[in-house]
């Protein structure tokens, strides 16, 4: 192989420190590609149960339909496995003002629109209240459930061809985010999926070396 005898110590980094989304979430977005006429059903009920959120004020539309379209995205992306917390939406309120920003449509750094901004910001906290958008959360929560498993599955895929591989899978940068969390109980040598992958829920899994101390595999 042409890379394992001229690049040896190439590094196989799926992240870095500038990447928009995490490669978990990535993963997830991927699996989209599996169930197209389901993720198109999902966002065109989507708008209809959020049309009374958007903000509108003159020819200004808060979202646009390709921000809209970009934030149901970056929410199945980053929707917990667990209980959400209250966190969340500050989280997707900062993650949407830099999107939208760098984005440079509708508003930019240099020349910020607050009217469009605070309009997003209002979207965002309407659609994330159940009491205003239950149905869209439900929704929103069953695909979610869906999607972050198949994510899960092109993840493990993902690592898996990054750890066998020539070169260094792994570079400081992505153990310094935290990518390298999952570790999968070892017996022999062997990999015992079926002992880990039902508890998939608590975190990523990752595969790599085997602790002679522990028997686990870690990174």
């Amino acid at each position: 192989m042409i890379r394992a005898r001229e690049w040896p110590h190439g590094m196989t980094a799926t992240a870095t420190h500038d990447t928009k989304r995490g490669e978990d979430a990535r993963a997830r977005l991927l699996a989209l590609a599996e169930i197209p006429g389901e993720w198109t059903s999902a966002v065109a009920r989507w708008k209809i149960l959020n049309a009374p959120h958007l903000v509108i004020e003159g020819e200004m539309r808060a979202p646009s339909a390709t921000f809209e379209y970009m934030l149901y995205q970056a929410l199945l992306g980053a929707w917990p496995l667990g209980q959400r917390d209250d966190e969340f939406l500050e989280r997707m309120r900062a993650y949407a003002l830099k999107a939208a920003r760098e984005g440079k449509q509708e508003t930019s750094w240099l020349n910020p629109n607050l009217a469009y901004e605070a309009g997003l910001q209002t979207f965002i906290e309407r659609i994330l209240d159940r009491s205003a958008a239950a149905d869209f959360l439900t929704s929103l929560e069953t695909l979610a459930q869906r999607v972050s498993l198949l994510g899960a599955l092109n993840s493990l895929s993902q690592v898996t061809l990054k750890a066998t591989m020539p070169a260094c899978p792994i570079s400081t940068r992505e153990r310094n985010s935290g990518i390298c969390r999952w570790s999968i109980p070892t017996t022999g040598g062997r990999w015992i999926l079926r002992n880990a992958l039902p508890c998939w829920r608590r975190s990523r899994i990752r595969i790599g070396k085997a602790s002679r101390k522990t028997g686990r595999v870690v990174i």
